[in-house]
This record gives C-alpha cells, sequence and structure tokens, in this order.
C-alpha cells in the first residue's frame, strides 16, 4: 500500500475517524486574497515569534 492508502486504512485512524465523525456539523472552504494571508501572517509571527510560548 502507498502512504496515503495505508493512512486512510490504520486501525489507529480509523479509530480516531469513528470517534469524530459526528463532530463536525458543517464544512467551508475560504478564498484568502494572498497579500492578506501575508500580511496577517507577518502580523501573527510579529506577535508570537518562532519559538516563544504563547498561553
Amino acid at each position: 500500500m502507498e502512504g496515503l492508502e495505508y493512512y486512510a486504512h490504520h486501525p489507529k485512524h480509523l479509530r480516531v475517524k469513528r470517534n469524530l465523525e459526528n463532530l463536525r456539523i458543517a464544512r467551508y472552504q475560504v478564498d484568502y486574497d494572498k497579500a492578506q494571508c501575508s500580511a496577517r501572517t507577518n502580523f501573527a509571527r510579529r506577535l508570537h515569534p518562532p519559538g516563544s510560548v504563547s498561553i
């Protein structure tokens, strides 16, 4: 089996999938403007630089 197929049939994955199957009530796809997304990412990095601890 290839990696993704093996993962999809792995007993631990199936157990978690079974336990979480009713958790999701909706699914949405959202498109973001690349410039806005980049600005938000840069802002978030300033707030929480790599290696910092956030609580």
